[in-house]
């Protein structure tokens, strides 16, 4: 880990998991992510063991524009309204990492810090998708499936990218209650993504479980306020990686307050 030359930093070496770019005209992406990680190892024949600690501090930040051409049947099919469409990216990525590495054997110890930024502007990855509803009074349901078309922007020595490096399916289904008359929405999707190998490294992303929901009271025709939550779950381990880095199985959550106000000629402002 200490050897390896900070100019080709991989904290996830399949490339980001899929992310649904959604039917978005312009989209900004902004995350800053920090992440500890600490084991105790065997160093050659020393007879003793070495503390490694690595901290990684990664500020991320996408502006993108998304289109996203659908044709929806006129015809029902199975009673629903398919939909099918492809959503295409273009834009600027860029990122900045910070590390520092700490590893100590008995009561010797060595501290490595340094940093790194990258940045492109290319096109990204193709998402097809296909969407069937039903609609039944004020309940609502969908069917989906999804995936990602590896052709955008990807270098496995780079740290900022627009494609993910690996080819993925995402297939989940969702439901909505909306009452006009009581202003009461709710909504909640979720699916599975199954991720392919990242042929550049030879490592593969496990299986996940994403949700997503939110909850919503409009005040009036054109002002709202709700919450909305985000959980993510990974439920088998990742391929391909060094035996002394473990199991990767990541899980996040988040919840946040949102209001609106949406008007025929602005669309909707979302705070």
């Amino acid at each position: 880990m200490a050897s390896r030359p900070l100019r080709q930093p991989r904290c996830d070496p399949a490339g980001p998991r899929l992310v649904d770019g959604g039917g978005l005209l312009s989209h900004q992406r902004k995350c800053i992510r920090q992440c500890r990680g600490a084991r105790e190892i065997q160093v050659g024949r020393i007879p003793a063991a070495a503390n490694v600690n690595l901290n990684l501090h990664l500020n991320a930040q996408a502006d993108l524009i998304l289109l996203n051409p659908t044709y929806t049947f006129a015809t029902p099919v199975l009673g629903g309204q398919l939909a099918i469409g492809v959503t295409g990216l273009f834009g600027r990525s860029s990122a900045d990492l910070a590390r520092t590495l700490t590893a100590a054997v008995g009561p010797l110890a060595t501290t490595r810090t340094g940093s790194f930024g990258d940045s492109i502007t290319s096109v990204g990855d193709l998402y097809p998708q296909a969407t069937l509803k039903w609609s039944a009074g004020v309940h609502n349901f969908m069917t989906y499936v999804t995936g990602d078309v590896p052709v955008g922007a990807y270098s496995p020595s780079s740290l900022a990218n627009l494609g993910i490096g690996h080819a993925a399916i995402d297939a989940g289904g969702g439901y909505t209650y909306f009452n006009p008359q009581a202003g009461h929405e709710f909504s909640a999707v979720g699916g599975f993504t199954y991720n392919f190998k990242n042929q550049d490294t030879q490592y593969q992303n496990g299986i996940d479980f994403h949700l997503d929901w939110g909850a919503s009271q409009f005040l009036s025709k054109q002002v709202f306020v709700g919450l909305v939550g985000y959980a993510y779950q990974q439920v088998t381990d990742d391929f391909g990686q060094h035996p002394v880095l473990g199991a990767f199985g990541p899980a996040w959550w988040a919840l946040v307050r949102r209001s609106a106000s949406c008007f025929p000629w602005a669309g909707c402002r979302v705070i």
